[in-house]
């Protein structure tokens, strides 16, 4: 019923930037896809979400946990299950043009103020608090230029980086991204990159607040950049080797829909290591992120003091049991999402483990 795939989005909206020489003055992060540690997913520590007409998924997109409650952003919906047993508890909002509902979803996010939803259609962010009642909407201020599809808090309190949507060439120029205060308003353009095309992810960026960094990533490209009020700032590139990394041909157009149709021309199972997404930190220096390849997900971890890398892999003893791309890190607790092949018509799983058993 529901294959469970790269999230791409198209839509007059973007994430997209340059591939240009910079690559090759940053940090390196050394991969080596053959050295792979494989760990077991034990079924009993398995979430597995109640799927019913009213409680379908198809992706999990994003993932927000509050008490026992998993806030699940699938697309357009947020639906929430207990994080106990998996049974489906609710939609946190409705679809609509009223207060608390929204028409196009493109940002769902936790704050130490609650939860929020961000409408892209009709310009709005939506406030609830931790438990999911609604809170009241903010409207951003923006000026001719730039149009926010994604908002992403800035480390701190200190306000928001908002990813632009594409014009098409329609504006003289359409910057990438644009900084607001925490009250919303515009201040200004970040400079240095420009939106070149009208896809983008579902995850884009990524607040390491103990970091005090916003991170920022695209679509089949190696490269993870920093970004604040003075521009971009590329911080590491992943390096599979040779024999692995995604030719850089590839990697250099523009637009993100060549750049997918150039990959899975390449055959399936795919010979390059891509689909690089989902940037998390743990609070104790290291970076983790997901990959693709052969047709199996990774978690790589690395460590941003030593420069050492492991990699993961997880596998289940159930049979038709197998590791998705999406994965979420809150505090200790790592959960990875799992799909039972055997029964396509279930909704995905959620394998939950620690990372301090990451061996």
């Amino acid at each position: 019923m529901y294959k469970f795939l790269y999230p791409i989005t198209l839509l007059p909206v973007a994430l997209a930037m340059s591939c240009t020489g910079e690559k090759d003055n940053v940090t390196h992060i050394q991969i080596d896809p053959e050295t792979v540690t494989t760990l077991t997913a034990d079924t009993a520590d398995m979430i597995r979400l109640q799927a019913s007409d009213s409680s379908m998924l198809h992706t999990i997109d994003r993932l927000e946990i509050v008490g026992d409650t998993l806030y699940i952003n699938s697309r357009e919906l947020v639906r929430k299950f207990s994080a106990a047993d998996g049974r489906f508890l609710g939609n946190l909002t409705t679809q609509g043009n009223g207060p608390g509902e929204y028409v196009s979803l493109t940002n769902f996010w936790k704050s130490a103020d609650g939860l929020h939803l961000q409408d892209y259609d009709q310009r709005k962010i939506i406030d609830f608090t931790p438990d999911g009642r609604f809170a009241g909407e903010r409207l951003p201020s923006t000026d001719d230029k730039s149009l926010p599809n994604y908002f992403a808090e800035l480390p701190g309190d200190s306000g928001y980086i908002a990813l632009n949507t594409w014009f098409g060439g329609t504006a003289p120029s359409n910057p990438f991204a644009s900084i607001y205060d925490k009250d919303l308003r515009f201040r200004a353009d970040v400079p240095g990159r420009d939106v070149t095309c009208g896809s983008y992810l579902t995850d884009r960026a990524y607040t390491d607040r103990q970091g005090g960094r916003l991170l920022l990533w695209e679509a089949l490209r190696d490269t993870l950049y920093s970004v604040d009020a003075s521009g971009f700032h590329p911080i590491y590139r992943v390096d599979f080797g040779k024999k692995y990394n995604l030719p850089h041909d590839i990697q250099a157009n523009p637009d993100m829909t060549d750049r997918s149709i150039a990959v899975y021309n390449n055959g399936n199972p795919l010979p390059y290591a891509t689909q690089i997404r989902l940037y998390q930190t743990d609070g104790h220096g290291n970076l983790y992120f997901s990959y693709l390849l052969g047709g199996d997900y990774y978690i790589a971890r690395y460590n941003e003091a030593t420069a050492l890398s492991d990699v993961f892999h997880f596998q289940s003893p159930a049979e038709g049991m197998k590791q998705y791309s999406f994965f979420h890190i809150d505090g200790d607790n790592l959960y990875i999402q799992f799909a039972d092949e055997d029964h396509p018509d279930e909704n995905p799983l959620l394998y939950r483990t620690t990372l301090s058993s990451l061996q």
